[in-house]
């Protein structure tokens, strides 16, 4: 959820996004179910969020230490991988990243990850999110609403 506060003629106007239209999302590498001991997978937290640091949780949880975890972070702070080689069974959960810039945190999608310990079929469960609105149009919403409450403020006619 993103949380972030816009200050108005004198009024604060807070700004609570549904996780549904976030801007925050991870999508993962897998194509088909992960052997356990032997495969690898990478989570790519993307985020619209300026300069954002990124914190990685796992069912909730902050991600335990562990040397199979690798996480890397661009320069510009647009997105964070996070490289898990090789799985375990402890990696059974939901993965979800948050994006964290001075007073606004988002929180992405789940990725949960099913593993199996043979060559047999198991789902990689990966939430669509193709119905997302963009950063862009939330934006716009958000001027568009600013401009209204401006417009009713000084009188003007709708």
């Amino acid at each position: 959820m993103a949380l972030g506060g816009i200050f108005l003629f004198g009024v604060l106007f807070s700004i609570v996004l549904d996780p549904a239209y976030a801007t925050t999302t991870l999508t993962s590498s897998a194509t088909g179910p992960l052997v356990v001991g032997r495969d690898s997978v990478a989570l790519y937290c993307r985020s619209q969020i300026p300069n954002a640091d990124y914190l990685w949780n796992l069912d909730g949880e902050a991600l335990p230490g562990d040397n199979r975890y690798q996480i890397t972070t661009v320069l510009s702070k647009a997105n964070s991988t996070l490289t898990i080689s090789p799985v375990s069974m402890n990696d059974t959960g939901n993965f979800t990243c948050e994006a964290i810039s001075g007073s606004t945190t988002e929180t992405s999608n789940a990725v949960r990850l099913t593993l199996t310990s043979n060559q047999g079929s198991s789902p990689v469960d990966i939430p669509d999110s193709s119905s997302r609105l963009s950063g862009v149009a939330i934006h716009n919403i958000v001027i568009g609403f600013m401009a209204a409450v401006v417009l009713i403020r000084v009188g003007a006619p709708l």
